[in-house]
This record gives C-alpha cells, sequence and structure tokens, in this order.
C-alpha cells in the first residue's frame, strides 16, 4: 500500500483537487491527481506519474509534484475566471502532459526549464530591468578549481541525478567537461540528456554556462 509522503488540496469553485506524492516499496515514488466531481462529490482519477524506488527518482518525483501542485493552482484560477469548468479542463491538460513511462528527460527537461525560467522572473522583479549573467572569477588553477565546484554543486541543484565535473587549464585554454567516472556511472538516459544539451567529455564550458546563466572571466584577459 502506498504512503503519502505529502498532500496539497486545490479548492475550485465546483469541488476540491488533490495531489499527492506517495511512495510503495513495489512501485516506487508517484505523483497521483484526483478531483471532486461536485463539491463533496465522489472523487475522479485525474492521473499521475510513476517513478523508480533510487534516490535521484525521490528528488525528481518530489520536484515534479510541486511542479504540478503550481501548475494546477495556476491553470485552474485562470479557468475559474474564465468561467470554465475546471476538472473536465484539468483531466484533458493532464493527459496531454509527458508521463514518467514515456519519457524520463521530458519531465527533466521542464523542471529545468522552469527553474530557469523563475530565476529570471525574480532577477527582473528585484532589478526592474533584464537580468544580467552572473560572473564568476578566477585567477589561477585553484580558484578555477572553486568556480568549477560551485558550478557542480548548482548543477546538481538543478538536476534530479549527480553531475561530476572536471576542469583543466593549458596554455591559458580553459577546460571544463564530464569527469570520465561519471560518464560511466551515469545512465543511458541522463548521459543523453547531457549530451542533448552540449555537456560532454570534450570541453563544455560555453554550454554550462548558458545552463547556468553565468559568465566566467579571468584575471589574464580571458572570458567564456
Amino acid at each position: 500500500m502506498a504512503k503519502v509522503k505529502s498532500e496539497v488540496k486545490v479548492l475550485f469553485r465546483e469541488g476540491n483537487v488533490y495531489i499527492h506524492w506517495n511512495v510503495n516499496d513495489e512501485d516506487g515514488y508517484g505523483v497521483d491527481i484526483t478531483g471532486e466531481n461536485g463539491i463533496g462529490g465522489d472523487l475522479i482519477d485525474l492521473g499521475g506519474w510513476s517513478f523508480g524506488l533510487s534516490e535521484e527518482m525521490e528528488r525528481l518525483s518530489q520536484r515534479w509534484f510541486a511542479y504540478v501542485v503550481e501548475i494546477i493552482q495556476e491553470q485552474g484560477s485562470k479557468l475559474e475566471e474564465k468561467g470554465d469548468h475546471v476538472i473536465p479542463q484539468l483531466l484533458e491538460h493532464i493527459s496531454s502532459s509527458p508521463t514518467k513511462d514515456e519519457d524520463e528527460l521530458s519531465l527533466i527537461r521542464i523542471l529545468v526549464d522552469t527553474d530557469m525560467r523563475k530565476e529570471r522572473m525574480v532577477d527582473n522583479t528585484l532589478r526592474g530591468i533584464e537580468p544580467d549573467v552572473e560572473i564568476m572569477k578566477a585567477s589561477d588553477e585553484n580558484s578555477l578549481l572553486r568556480v568549477r565546484e560551485e558550478i557542480e554543486r548548482r548543477m546538481c541543484d538543478l538536476l534530479p541525478f549527480f553531475v561530476m565535473l572536471e576542469e583543466n587549464l593549458d596554455d591559458d585554454e580553459v577546460e571544463i567537461y564530464m569527469h570520465t567516472d561519471n560518464c560511466e556511472e551515469l545512465g543511458e538516459k541522463e548521459y543523453a540528456f547531457l549530451k542533448a544539451i552540449g555537456i560532454s567529455e570534450d570541453n563544455s564550458i560555453r554550454a554550462i554556462c548558458e545552463l547556468l546563466s553565468i559568465d566566467i572571466q579571468f584575471d589574464w584577459g580571458m572570458s567564456v
């Protein structure tokens, strides 16, 4: 039997919607959505996503749960403002979303895009202008090591799996790329996802900077 790890109830005029993040020993983690057929009415299954039992899948499912809650709150409110029926529209919207079984990377892409969009929106609100690219500075091999470690930390916060990088400074050319050990440890889908966004065993510094909205500047005059 599934154990509910978290539940959110979203109230609408025509009935409540419940989003559950749960886990059981056989099927792993899951996110399920049900809605009332009228206030206090029977519950309708609106859909869900199933995940494995690994630590990475726990992180991915938890982030997907938070994302689904936010989307239902936003979409439901817009539908109510327009006078539309919320439950049938949500059912149609959810049924067209990617499922874990179809493509795990689709979920990761949505989460990454959403996180980056939120950061830019917050930055815009605080600054009142278009967000600037954050500057990271390095002056020697030791400071480049610290920059690489900070990049790793940010990528691990952004992605639901561990990314290990390696840096190299040779003849004033700076390289940051996927660590060979990490290539062997990653699953096929995770490895394919990183390759698709330009991060590989070859120099990936430009793709990394674009992903994290950063720029790396060096005291000897170089800039990525």
